[in-house]
């Protein structure tokens, strides 16, 4: 399985088993953490974050980054790594972070993620979808999920 494989799958279960109705991989804007796989689901406001990890070497560097060892500053109410089993072992998953392992078809929640505290709102989160709506509103299509009578007026 590769990395890019690793992301579908995290999409797909963001989609599925974590009821996101918009889920994306590898959204690059202008915030200093890039998730592998990026999801919202509207009720409660929930913004889901997951890190695909291909080997061990790549999660511990991911330990490294400065959002991870200030957990507020990270974007995510709940934030899990996505992995092949082996990669991580569960006594090394960081305080309030879920594991997911892949194998096969199987996605396995080995640990649920817990819920991030993030100061006044969600900002980042909030950064993210701006940036995907205003790729979509450049390209003309968020006319198309407006309403007939808003669709003629724009």
């Amino acid at each position: 399985m590769t990395h890019d494989e690793l992301v579908e799958r995290a999409v797909k279960w963001l989609k599925s088993t974590g009821r996101c109705g918009v889920a994306v991989p590898e959204l690059v804007t202008w915030c200093d953490e890039q998730p592998d796989a990026l999801g919202w689901r509207s009720r409660g406001a929930i913004c889901i974050v997951i890190e695909c990890k291909m080997s061990r070497a790549d999660f511990l560097q991911d330990q490294k980054k400065w959002f991870r060892r200030s957990p507020w500053d990270g974007v995510g109410n709940k934030r899990y790594y996505m992995t092949t089993p082996g990669i991580v072992g569960l006594h090394e998953v960081p305080e309030l972070w879920g594991l997911l392992e892949v194998q096969g078809k199987i996605v396995r929640k080995v640990k649920e993620s817990g819920d991030f505290e993030i100061a006044d709102h969600n900002f980042k989160s909030e950064a993210f979808m701006y940036s995907l709506l205003r790729r979509c509103e450049r390209r003309g299509l968020l006319k198309k999920c407006l309403s007939d009578k808003w669709k003629k007026r724009q």
